[in-house]
């Protein structure tokens, strides 16, 4: 992976973002009490889905996560109402 230069939130120390290619960008994240989280995000158009992992697990397993999201179907979202 590569430092990502369009990262918008990059912070130097505090947040780091690599490019991993294909759209997808590893977000590392210094907390002010020194504990790190990790996400991996993807740009579709204007959605921005990101998925949040402890330090150590597998990235590419959340690259493959969000590379399988889609939005709910009406189907689904009618189930999902209170009362049905």
């Amino acid at each position: 992976m590569r430092p990502d230069a369009g990262c918008p939130e990059e912070l130097p120390g505090q947040i780091v973002c690599l490019d991993a290619g294909d759209g997808f960008t590893v977000v590392k994240q210094r907390h002010v009490d020194g504990t790190v989280s990790h996400y991996v995000v993807q740009r579709r158009g204007t959605l921005l889905l990101r998925a949040r992992t402890a330090p150590g697990l597998d990235v590419e397993r959340l690259r493959s996560t969000l590379a399988a999201a889609r939005p709910a179907t009406d189907e689904e979202l009618v189930r999902a109402l209170p009362g049905r």
